[in-house]
């Protein structure tokens, strides 16, 4: 799937898993797309040697991974389980795996937990039932959902008949792989039912990198002779090999002689394999990778991200104006989610300015001084501010520290893996040499697959015979209906700003003001070659009285946000006593006895 999801790292998801591994596989695409608290309810016996090792595996991640074994036929119990899960965070998914042929007796599970989310999980986005059976009528946990749906609760029912009719080992790790890809993109695209079918083979494979996890060593780093009998495997972990070569990379052995196995054979494997597990972004994707189904919050201007001192209850009553906030500036995308790696382990409040989609040719000096306004009525700076930009929010960034600053103001200014100076050279190394009508319909095709989540070459095919922007947005959206659950206005919205930020960010010359507060560089080691030209800090030097710290990140551009190393070099940065405030600060959850309560009558008429 072209664009993963991603879970909260301060919920918690309750996994209800059947009797195959899918459920242990679905907790660890979990954990991978960001969870960190995990409620899994694992009744059955057989298979607890993988669940440890599955254990041993999410300690490594820091998951907060609980197990329930106890039986979930009765309405108490369910209710104890949610309780459960609530104490590691609220809860946001509930997942229930269906394997069983005995349909009545997981369905009662399906109603209790239908039943009882309704009351404990006010916060609840995900209700997924996965059925792995070929079903020849409708089974009541489908009926559970289409009745949630009518409700307007959340409910997605998937069905994965392809696991009954493929019996061999071999194929079971591909077929899962490929059936949760599937139900991250249900869910991304708020489908009701979906089924799963895998046509064909996609094989990733790291052989190394995969038995290094269950060695819990780097293999790539031992001589060649090494053999894995040296490396003391005790039972579980020989098993977890096996499952590695057999299932995963259908790699050809004998068992017997599994342990007499030499690193260097395994390199020899991994090179006839030929496959890489690390998919690099192309092109557009690495400026547009998403687009937010909730149009509501994707088109807020300034929006309150977590972070270790605030979880944000979506109350614009408790917006706190007088606090040091970090402001954080999106890349051409515009868009929150960017930040929430970032943020997940800040320290200080932090806002996010979304740059929007009502201005789809507005240059990032206009960007800037509308952002500013706004921030400048809804947050009271005493002295100093902290600003972020990454990318292309890098020349917003810095066109607003001057505003700032034209105000009194002084501060940090943190350019992540970007320059007023060097963005358009980043920009025309992912573009190319390409005229004003490729790169149209370069946009449309990009912005079309992001969203539909599949590429489509009757678009393509088509789009060489149009030569008006306008019509060629009308053309994408008629392939778009049917796709997509968002509206026709929000659909054209992203593909207007998309191609309109291109555009004048191609078109920006920059401004050498030179600013009174300190600038710090946070870059990635990989840059396009004409970037090799720039000293070290991007010409920053230019842009302010100080001298410009910088810092290598080992992450690609795409990627630079999800390097851990980004929040502790911000921390690194922040005045002392804000760092001071939250080692003092009460953490503790606060909420509104009365969040519902607007007006007591009763106290209008007693007074």
């Amino acid at each position: 799937m072209r664009t993963p999801a991603s879970f909260s790292s301060f919920a918690s998801y309750a996994v209800v898993c059947g009797d195959h591994e899918l459920g242990l596989e679905l907790v660890d695409r979990l954990i991978s797309r960001g969870a960190k608290n995990v409620m899994v309810h694992y009744g059955q016996k057989n298979g607890l040697g993988y669940l440890k090792i599955k254990l041993r595996i999410w300690k490594k991640t820091d998951a907060n991974v609980k197990i329930s074994t106890q039986s979930l036929q009765t309405y108490n119990s369910v209710t104890k389980y949610l309780q459960e899960s609530a104490k590691l965070g609220h809860i946001e998914g509930i997942f229930i795996v269906d394997e069983s042929s005995e349909v009545e007796a997981k369905a009662s599970i399906v109603e209790y937990l239908d039943v009882a989310s309704k009351e404990l999980c006010p916060s609840l986005k995900y209700f997924v039932v996965l059925r792995t059976m070929v079903d020849k009528v409708e089974p009541e946990s489908q009926r559970i959902c289409v009745h949630r749906r009518l409700r307007h609760l959340p409910a997605l029912y998937f069905n994965i008949p392809t696991l009954t009719e493929f019996g061999q080992p071999k194929e079971i790790n591909h077929i899962i792989s490929s059936a949760l890809d599937a139900l991250e993109r249900s869910m991304r695209l708020n489908y009701h039912h979906a089924v799963a079918i895998v046509l064909e083979e996609e094989q990733k494979f790291d052989l190394l990198e995969g038995i290094g996890k269950v060695v819990g060593i780097n293999i790539k780093e031992l001589p060649d002779t090494t053999t894995l009998k040296s490396l003391n495997l005790d039972f579980e972990k020989t098993e977890e090999i096996v499952r590695v070569l057999e299932r995963r990379y259908k790699y050809s052995f004998n068992r017997r002689n599994l342990l007499d196995i030499t690193v260097g054979r395994l390199k020899e494997a991994e090179i006839k394999l030929d496959v890489s597990t690390i998919k690099k972004k192309t092109k557009l994707e690495v400026y547009f990778h998403n687009v937010d189904p909730d149009e509501l919050t994707s088109s807020a201007e300034l929006l309150v991200m977590q972070t270790l001192v605030y979880e944000p209850q979506i109350r614009s009553d408790e917006f706190e104006a007088n606090e040091a906030y970090l402001i954080l500036i999106p890349g051409m995308e515009g868009h929150h989610g960017v930040f929430n790696r970032l943020c997940e382990r800040l320290k200080i409040f932090a806002l996010c300015m979304q740059l929007g989609l009502d201005h789809p040719r507005e240059t990032p000096r206009e960007t800037a001084q509308r952002l500013v306004k706004k921030l400048l009525q809804m947050v009271k700076f005493e002295r100093n501010f902290y600003l972020l930009g990454y990318s292309y929010g890098v020349l917003i960034a810095m066109e607003m520290a001057v505003l700032l600053e034209q105000r009194g103001l002084q501060g940090i200014l943190y350019c992540v893996d970007s320059a007023p100076d060097v963005f358009p050279v980043q920009l025309k190394a992912v573009l190319g040499d390409v005229s004003g009508n490729e790169l149209q319909n370069a946009v449309i095709d990009h912005m079309y697959t992001v969203m539909a989540g599949q590429s489509s070459d009757e678009l393509r095919e088509q789009l060489v015979n149009v030569s008006l922007w306008e019509e060629k947005v009308d053309l994408a959206w008629r392939h778009l209906r049917g796709l997509i659950h968002y509206s026709s206005q929000y659909a054209r919205a992203h593909m207007e700003t998309a191609y309109g930020r291109i555009v004048e960010a191609a078109k920006y010359i920059p401004e050498h003001h030179q600013i009174r507060s300190k600038i710090v560089l946070i870059r990635s080691r990989y840059q396009p070659e004409g970037v090799a030209a720039y000293p070290r800090d991007f010409d920053l030097s230019k842009y302010t009285i100080q001298p410009v710290d910088v810092y290598d990140l080992e992450a690609e551009h795409a990627d630079a946000l999800e390097d851990l190393r980004c929040t502790a070099i911000v921390h690194k940065h922040l005045e002392s006593r804000l760092l001071k405030e939250y080692s003092e600060k009460n953490l503790c959850e606060t909420y509104l006895p009365n969040g519902m309560k607007f007006l007591d009558i009763g106290e209008q008429v007693s007074g």
